[in-house]
Formats: C-alpha cells, sequence, structure tokens
C-alpha cells in the first residue's frame, strides 16, 4: 500500500552560486569519447544539471555510424556507484580506516623508494592528461621503469 506509507521528503537545494550556462532540469549534450580496455567509442553524453544521465552513440562519426555497444550505453552507470568510497582508506591491522590523500603519497613514496625496480604496465593509454601525470611521475628519482 505505497499511499499509505509514508515517504522521506527530499527538498532541492538551490545553487548558491548559479553557473551562468545551467538552466536547472534543462538537458545539454556533450560530444565525448568512450575509451575502456581498448575500445573507443565516439559518444554524445546527455548531462542534466551536470549529471551524465544518458550515453548515445555520436552519429556524425562515420566510421561507427552513431552505433555503441551495451558496454558503452551502460558506462554511465559506472559514475553512480553507491558503494564507491567517497574518502581514501589505509588498512589498520584487520580493519580500514579513514586517511589523507597527504599520508597515502607519503606511504607509498616511501614504500617505493626501498622496493627497487619499478615497472608501470598498463594497456594503451590515449588520454593526453593521464600521459602528463605518467611523465609527472616518471620524473621522480626513485621510480624507474622498464618499457
Amino acid at each position: 500500500m505505497a499511499a499509505s506509507c509514508k515517504t522521506k521528503v527530499r527538498e532541492a537545494i538551490p545553487y548558491a552560486f548559479k553557473p551562468e550556462n545551467i538552466v536547472p532540469g534543462e538537458a545539454k549534450f556533450y560530444a565525448t569519447t568512450y575509451v575502456q580496455g581498448g575500445e573507443v567509442v565516439p559518444v554524445l553524453a546527455k548531462v542534466r544539471d551536470g549529471r551524465p544521465i544518458k550515453i548515445e552513440g555520436n552519429d556524425k562519426a562515420t566510421f561507427t555510424n552513431g552505433g555503441t555497444s551495451a558496454a558503452v550505453q551502460a558506462s554511465v552507470l559506472d559514475l553512480y556507484d553507491t558503494h564507491r568510497l567517497r574518502f581514501p582508506q589505509r588498512k589498520v591491522g584487520d580493519k580500514f580506516e579513514e586517511s589523507t590523500y597527504e599520508h597515502l603519497d607519503k606511504t607509498i613514496a616511501a614504500e617505493l623508494a626501498g622496493a627497487g625496480q619499478i615497472v608501470l604496465l598498463s594497456n594503451t593509454i590515449t588520454s593526453p592528461s593521464t600521459l602528463d601525470i605518467i611523465a609527472k611521475i616518471l620524473k621522480f628519482a626513485w621510480f624507474n621503469t622498464m618499457l
């Protein structure tokens, strides 16, 4: 009997400083690329209030003609994982506790400094920002790689 049950009242929280280009409830479309495990697909992301809600194939892409796979269509669900961690965690004994990125950076750097040779193994990376991050990591004296 859904009509007799009380539900939690959800109140909308207005923007304190509303971005100029956002109209609440109005969807926008952005051309982007889905990249996963060697699959590269041009897509259109439907975004409402700054949140992606739907991914469709980009019909202006000549090699896909707007086609996508089920994995591409479902990839938007990865953004809304309710079990995703909100903060970094570290293992203390048999349990995990909340930590900070600064603490984890120091801990990882200390462990890597005494590790000897380190190998970075990944799939093909086409993202310029990811390649830039890797280049910055390689500048550390303690990081030796085999390519």
